[in-house]
């Protein structure tokens, strides 16, 4: 028995069209290819000597397309940036769901400011530039909080340009709440001496406890004390913080 050219036409479009339906079906037709970010790499390295180890920045995305209603988990997972280095870079890991928390709702947290320094969408992005290293033409009205520099200096390679910009755009003065109450009584920085801790009124049996063994000359920052002893700066900042709220 012959079969004609119409018939083996229709009986080939049916197979076909019946492939495609059975794989959508299945969801094994995949329409648009899925973007998964690599696990970020972590730089090391202090803010003078930095390192020359690259994490994987290789993203689509620019600092410029940071939008306000972009919220840090969101970030985090674009440009392939620590999640905790932006809740600590920015002082709002004391918020709740502080990873879903927006970036134009740093308005909401840093109040009170003085009329010149501005610390909102745009501070991210900056920090997002200067930490991946991908080109942003910022603005020179926006402030970074210390810790966010402190962070910076660490452990990204930046130009003179950019540390020029952050040591006159650094945001040192306390972080202020929505309700315009200071966080912090004592904001502690890569800068703060033991001498300064001890003035603040905090024993040094404290102190001793936190760092783990005898306070060094007092004039030592905490920088400097970290890199000495080989221990981790962010963390010692953060249990030395957190010990300073309670004087």
């Amino acid at each position: 028995m012959k079969i004609n050219s119409i018939a083996i036409a229709i009986i080939i479009v049916l197979v076909l069209g019946g492939g495609i339906i059975l794989t959508n079906s299945l969801n094994l037709w995949d329409k648009k290819p899925v973007y998964i970010p690599p696990e970020p790499t972590v730089i090391t390295g202090d803010g003078s000597s930095p390192t020359t180890t690259k994490p994987d920045f290789n993203t689509p995305y620019q600092p410029a397309e940071i939008k306000g209603t972009n919220t840090f988990a969101e970030i985090s997972m674009m440009f392939h940036v620590p999640l905790d280095d932006l809740g600590i870079g920015f002082g709002i890991m004391e918020e709740r769901n502080w990873q879903d928390l927006k970036a134009r709702e740093l308005k909401a947290i840093y109040t009170n400011l003085p009329s010149n320094v501005k610390l909102e969408t745009e501070s991210v992005r900056i920090f997002i530039s200067f930490y991946t290293g991908k080109a942003y033409k910022y603005s020179h009205t926006a402030y970074l909080p210390q810790p966010a520099v402190d962070i910076l200096k660490q452990k990204a390679k930046l130009t003179v340009e950019q540390v020029a910009f952050l040591d006159s755009h650094t945001y040192t003065t306390g972080m202020a709440t929505s309700s315009g109450v200071s966080k912090y009584k004592h904001v502690v920085t890569g800068e703060t001496s033991f001498r300064t801790l001890l003035g603040w009124g905090i024993p040094a049996v404290e102190i001793e406890r936190i760092i783990g063994g005898k306070i060094p000359d007092l004039d030592t920052s905490i920088r400097d004390y970290a890199s000495q002893q080989d221990k981790d700066f962010l963390m010692l900042v953060s249990d030395i913080q957190e010990l300073s709220n309670k004087y």
